[in-house]
C-alpha cells in the first residue's frame, strides 16, 4: 500500500494518482481531477458571491464617493432592506438606508421568527444579544392546529433549538437589525421618503430626491447611487412608479393584542382554520409577558373573500367561532384590530437596470402561512451577492440583476406552488382539513413535529404532502373522510 503524506503541493499529490503507480487505479486520477475542479469552482464562486469578500472601488476612499454619492441606496428599513444594507456595507460598499418612519416603530405582524431568519441574525451578530435578553424573546415550542370542525392537536414540538420558532416583537427586532447595519457602516436616514427617482444613462447612476421629516421648509436631499434596492413594503410606491409592479397586493393581514392575564390560552402558538376565512387562517401567538398576538390572514382567491372584508370576518370569528372563543376565555381584553396589505407568492419581475425589489414589495411571503421575514432576509443575502458581483464585473445591466430574480424564484417556486395547492384544497374541501388534523393527532408527536417544521419553513411543503401519500396515512385519511361524509349526510 502507498501511504499518502499530508501536503499542499499539487505536484506531490499528482504522482500518487498516476495510472502507472503501483496499487492505484486510473479512477484515482479521475477522482483527483473532480476534486480539483470542485475546489476551483468553490473558490471562484466565493470570490464572486461571498459578502465577506470586500469590494474596493477604484474611485474611492471607502468608496471614494462624495457625501451624497453612494454605491447602493436601499429604500425601506424592514428586516429585508436592513439585512441587505448590512451585508453590502460589511463587504465594503457605501450604502444609504432610507425609511419613512422613525425607529423604533411598530409593524403589523404575527411576531414569529423562523430558523432561517435566526441564521441571518446570527451572521449579523444580533442573535446572541437577543437570546440573552429574556425580557424580549421566547420560543414557541408548544404548538397546535385547529381545523374547521374543531379537530385539533396541540403538543410540544421542539426537536432542537435550531428548529424552534422565536417570538419577538417587530418593534424590537427591526430596530436591532437597523442598529447592526449602522454599526457595519450603513448611513441610515429615518423619516425620509423618496419623492422622485430617475436613472441617468450617461452617468450610469440613479438620481433620487428624498424628503426629510415633516418640515415642509426643509430642503430635499439629492442622492446619487449606482444601484437601488426597493424594499418599501407590499404596496411599494417605487416599484409601481418604475412599472415593475402593476397589481395591487393580493392578500391582507390584521393584528390585535389580548392583555395579559385576561385570556385562557396556554399554548405558545395555535393556528385556526375557520371555514369562513379559507383560504387563510387565524393565528394566536403567546408573546413575552403573557399577552397574546392575534393575527388574521387571507389571500384574495376567486373573490371568495376580498382582503378588505377581513375586518368583518375577524369580528365575526371573535364573537361566534367556538374554538377561538374557548381559547381566549370569557373576558379577554382586546386591542383595536389593525389591517395591512400583504403581497404573497412572488412577483413576475423583481429586477431592472441597476435595481432590485426585495421583501414584501417582491411578494416574498409564503401564501400558506403569511410568513415572510425569513424569506425576505434570505432574499436580501441573494440580492447582496448579486450586487457585489455587479460591482466586481462592472455590469449593472438587466441581465446581471436578473440573476437575483432567477435564484430566489428557483429556490421558492415549488414551495409557493405547493402552498397554493394546499390552500385550494382547503378552500374547496374543508372536510379534508378536518380529516388531516385528526390523522396528524392520531399519528402523534412525529407527525406533529413534521407539520411544525413545514409551517416553520425548515422543511418544504412537499414533505407534508408526500407524508399524506404514504399508504398507511393515505388509507387513514380516507377512513376519516368517509366518517365525516357519513356524519354530514345521515346525522
Amino acid at each position: 500500500r502507498i501511504k499518502l503524506k499530508r501536503t499542499t503541493n499539487p505536484v506531490d499529490l499528482w504522482k500518487y494518482f498516476l495510472p502507472s503507480t503501483a496499487g492505484v487505479s486510473s479512477l484515482g486520477l479521475v477522482w483527483l481531477l473532480l476534486r480539483l475542479y470542485n475546489s476551483w469552482k468553490e473558490k471562484r464562486q466565493s470570490k464572486l458571491f461571498s459578502v465577506e469578500q470586500a469590494y474596493v472601488s477604484q474611485n474611492s476612499e471607502k468608496n471614494g464617493l462624495t457625501e451624497d454619492d453612494f454605491d447602493v441606496c436601499v429604500v425601506g428599513a424592514g428586516p429585508s432592506g436592513a439585512t441587505c444594507a448590512y451585508y453590502l456595507s460589511k463587504a465594503g460598499l457605501k450604502v444609504l438606508l432610507l425609511d419613512k418612519e422613525n425607529f423604533p416603530r411598530d409593524k403589523i405582524c404575527g411576531d414569529t421568527l423562523h430558523p432561517l431568519a435566526q441564521h441571518h441574525l446570527k451572521n449579523m451578530g444580533i442573535l446572541r444579544s437577543i437570546l440573552e435578553d429574556e425580557a424580549v424573546v421566547k420560543f414557541a415550542s408548544t404548538r397546535g392546529f385547529v381545523s374547521p370542525n374543531g379537530s385539533n392537536f396541540i403538543d410540544t414540538v421542539s426537536s432542537s433549538s435550531s428548529n424552534d420558532v422565536m417570538v419577538i416583537q417587530r418593534t424590537i427586532l427591526d430596530h436591532k437589525i437597523v442598529i447592526a447595519a449602522q454599526e457595519a457602516g450603513v448611513s441610515f436616514k429615518e423619516k425620509s421618503q423618496v419623492q422622485f427617482l430617475q436613472y441617468d444613462d450617461d452617468l450610469a447612476v440613479w438620481n433620487l430626491r428624498v424628503s426629510q421629516g415633516d418640515d415642509l421648509d426643509k430642503e430635499d436631499l439629492i442622492v446619487n447611487a449606482k444601484c437601488v434596492v426597493v424594499a418599501d413594503g407590499a404596496e411599494s410606491y417605487i416599484a409601481r412608479y418604475l412599472k415593475l409592479i402593476d397589481s395591487t397586493p393580493n392578500g391582507a393581514g390584521g393584528r390585535s393584542f389580548v392583555k395579559a392575564k385576561t385570556h385562557q390560552c396556554r399554548a405558545h402558538e395555535v393556528v385556526f382554520y375557520p371555514k369562513k376565512i379559507l383560504p387563510g387562517h387565524f393565528h394566536v401567538i403567546h408573546e413575552i409577558g403573557d399577552f397574546l398576538n392575534l393575527s388574521c390572514f387571507s389571500i384574495d382567491s376567486d373573490n371568495r373573500l376580498h382582503p378588505q372584508q377581513i375586518n368583518e370576518v375577524y369580528d365575526e370569528l371573535m364573537d361566534s367561532d367556538p374554538n377561538i372563543v374557548k381559547t381566549l376565555g370569557p373576558h379577554p381584553t382586546i386591542s383595536q384590530f389593525q389591517i395591512a396589505p400583504v403581497r404573497v407568492g412572488g412577483i413576475k419581475k423583481s429586477f431592472g437596470k441597476a435595481v432590485l425589489i426585495l421583501g414584501d414589495a417582491a411578494g416574498q411571503v409564503d401564501p400558506l402561512t403569511g410568513h415572510g421575514i425569513h424569506l425576505g432576509m434570505e432574499a436580501a443575502h441573494i440580492a447582496s451577492c448579486t450586487i457585489l458581483e455587479a460591482f466586481k464585473l462592472k455590469d449593472f445591466s438587466e441581465n446581471q440583476f436578473m440573476k437575483y430574480h432567477e435564484k430566489w424564484t428557483k429556490q421558492w417556486k415549488w414551495d409557493f406552488y405547493w402552498s397554493y395547492f394546499i390552500l385550494n384544497l382547503s378552500k374547496d374541501h374543508p372536510r379534508l382539513v378536518d380529516a388531516a388534523a385528526t390523522v396528524i393527532q392520531r399519528k402523534g408527536p412525529p407527525a406533529i413535529l413534521l407539520w411544525a417544521l413545514v409551517i416553520s419553513g425548515v422543511r418544504p411543503k412537499w414533505h407534508i404532502i408526500s407524508w399524506f401519500m404514504r399508504p398507511d396515512v393515505f388509507v387513514l385519511t380516507l377512513y376519516y373522510l368517509f366518517k365525516l361524509w357519513v356524519h354530514d349526510h345521515f346525522f
